[in-house]
């Protein structure tokens, strides 16, 4: 599944994994502790939304943010251990303070 999030979703350049994993992991943390309601606002997934926003401007697409595109994981793999997309990793890692 993670891999799925790499180099936007499915390395198709597009959604950001790193925003779809910091949500996912939010959702998976709430569903854990029983917190998870469907019905009303989530302020961590909000936090983790304005946080990126903050850390990304408007953009959504990895493609644009990394300023590149990832032909597959492994590449990936080796921008992010080189630093790539670090700053936008630690904003979201530190907005979804998963339990």
């Amino acid at each position: 599944m993670a891999a799925g999030l790499a180099g936007g979703i499915g390395l198709s350049g597009g959604g950001c994994g790193a925003l779809a994993a910091a949500i996912w992991m939010n959702a998976l943390s709430r569903i854990r502790d029983k917190t998870y309601k469907t019905s009303i606002s989530d302020p961590v997934a909000e936090r983790i939304l304005r946080t990126f926003f903050e850390a990304a401007g408007s953009e959504l697409d990895c493609r644009v943010i990394a300023k590149r595109s990832f032909a597959t994981v492994a590449d990936h793999t080796e921008f992010i251990e080189a630093g790539g997309c670090a700053q936008l990793i630690q904003a979201l890692a530190g907005a979804a303070s998963f339990r």
